[in-house]
């Protein structure tokens, strides 16, 4: 980011300063695209309309502290909903502590004002899980349709949609009735399908395949 061009004149705002981030070092930095799409709707969906009129320089941790409470008690700065959960608003923390973090490196702020508030908190709760007769139901709901086998395999493995749409038969291993997950399947706003290396290497992991599972995949293998 060429942060000569942010000061050489009158002060930026903080609502220039995150458009900057979001174009000119956010892309080189975030290999993900979605992660980066998502970060362009939180900017301009929430953190821009609310907080960009002020400058990055007089930004102040009151000013973030009261944009999280409007926004777990007010509702969305677009305006289609009541209110924003306690795990969204501490998404938008984590985006504006990145960015000013960011603005403190390059000599525009002494210190993080995001470093001196508090996330909202999480809740903990725990995912709901199918029991055995759930998932013979589920089995038997999507057996005469084209989605059995993503479902099949969803259920006995946990992958998540867009990391079974990024497999290939060299990610499976049939002798072995291991599964690698290797990367992703996503779409882009402008439509273009994107593949990606997942981003942690708690993702990037090697599944063990059931007899049923293995029998399925070697199936589909065969007459492809």
């Amino acid at each position: 980011m060429d942060t000569d061009r942010l000061t050489a004149s009158k002060p930026v705002t903080l609502g220039k300063y995150i458009e900057r981030w979001l174009e000119d070092w956010a892309p080189i930095r975030i290999r993900s695209v979605r992660t980066i799409e998502g970060y362009r709707t939180i900017a301009r969906a929430h953190l821009i309309p609310k907080l960009g009129h002020i400058r990055l320089d007089q930004l102040r941790p009151a000013h973030i502290e009261g944009y999280y409470k409007h926004a777990l008690t007010a509702g969305r700065a677009d305006g289609k909903a009541k209110h924003l959960s306690a795990q969204t608003v501490k998404h938008h923390h984590r985006l504006l502590k990145q960015i000013l973090k960011h603005a403190v490196r390059h000599n525009l702020l002494v210190r993080n004002p995001a470093d001196m508030v508090d996330p909202p908190f999480v809740e903990r709760k725990e995912r709901p899980v199918l029991d055995t007769d759930e998932l013979l139901a589920l089995d038997e709901a999507s057996k005469e349709t084209r989605y059995y086998p993503l479902v099949f395999i969803a259920s006995r493995t946990g992958l998540r949609l867009s990391e079974l749409l990024g497999l290939q038969w060299r990610h499976i291993k049939l002798e072995q009735k291991t599964l690698s997950v290797e990367r992703a399947m996503h779409r882009s706003d402008n439509g273009a399908i994107v593949y990606q290396e997942p981003k942690s290497d708690f993702s990037r992991r090697t599944i063990e395949l059931n007899d049923k599972t293995t029998e399925l995949l070697a199936r589909m293998r065969d007459a492809s």
